[in-house]
């Protein structure tokens, strides 16, 4: 799973790199939207050769019973676990969105990056650090599953335990130390990461092979809807921030810089908020792993 998953932290950080280069080089953003359609479409098309695999094929002996959509959804949701997952998944990529959306604007604002270097950054934090955390936090789970099933989860929370504190510090780096701030932030993104790992694969243990991608389907529909309204209001709150910075005698680029920042806490905060609600999951995990036949072998 973990090595599926890369595409995502090695995609945004070569988005970050390329688009940075470009933007610099036609001075405006709308070029690397063209430059990533490209591989876009030539993926697209590739996906219609991927072969179908037999669904419950690695999950030999255990029952998977046939149900209609409205059925599955109603069974995903009759898992007590996967309410703390779905809940965990709306907040933590609430996060990782936000960085993903402003912390380019805040290398640029308020440590006075340029667009390239600030994208040079990102693509280390988000590419190395996130491609690396992934993969460990994959390697992690499946030893510690190995010993309790509800240890992934466990895992991940004492993982975010660790990166909020790490972001809190980076945050907390003054204006231009850019060096310090990347050295905090990278393993803080390193431990953000290993929650793909980990909850996915745990989504997996707790239900049943005819219906994971329909209980996929739903934990994304509740964390991009979410996701959606915190980016906005992370907006606003950005917003409201620098207007506080202006009545506080700050001139328009100091205040965007200081509300931007000021903002930024709300990552270490939620971040600490989940810790509570992993763990929490975890509590949940053995008791579903087996009412959801992962136990029942033939």
């Amino acid at each position: 799973l973990s090595i599926f998953m890369l595409g995502l932290p090695l995609g945004l950080g070569a988005s970050y790199l390329f688009s940075g280069l470009i933007a610099q080089t036609t001075g405006g953003w709308r070029a690397s939207l063209f430059v990533a359609a490209a591989p876009g479409l030539l993926l697209g098309v590739l996906a219609f050769f991927l072969p179908e695999p037999e669904r419950g094929a690695a999950d030999p002996g255990v029952r998977s019973t046939p149900k209609s959509q409205m059925g599955a959804i109603r069974a995903i949701l009759a898992i007590p676990t996967m309410w703390w997952i779905i809940i965990s998944g709306a907040l933590f990529n609430l996060n990782m969105y936000a960085m993903g959306a402003f912390m380019t604007s805040f290398l640029i604002r308020y440590h006075g990056l340029d667009i390239d270097h600030a994208n040079r950054f990102n693509s280390v934090i988000y590419g190395f650090g996130g491609g690396f955390g992934m993969l460990v936090g994959g390697w992690l789970g499946d030893r510690v599953a190995g010993v309790r099933i509800n240890a992934r989860m466990q895992m991940v929370a004492i993982a975010l335990a660790v990166a909020a504190p790490l972001i809190w510090f980076a945050l907390q780096q003054p204006r231009g130390d850019y060096w310090r701030f990347a050295a905090l932030m990278l393993p803080g993104c390193f431990l953000l990461y290993h929650y793909y790992s980990a909850v996915y694969a745990t989504i997996h243990d707790i239900v049943e092979p005819a219906i994971r991608g329909t209980a996929m389907s739903v934990y994304f529909f509740v964390f991009y809807l979410f996701t959606a309204v915190g980016l906005f209001g992370f907006g606003r709150f950005s917003d409201a921030m620098a207007a506080r910075a202006v009545a506080g005698g700050a001139v328009a680029a100091d205040a965007r810089a200081l509300g931007l920042h000021d903002a930024m806490y709300v990552i270490p905060i939620v971040s600490t908020v989940l810790v509570f609600i992993l763990w929490a999951g975890s509590r949940t995990v053995e008791r579903d792993h087996i009412q959801g036949g992962r136990a029942a072998r033939l």
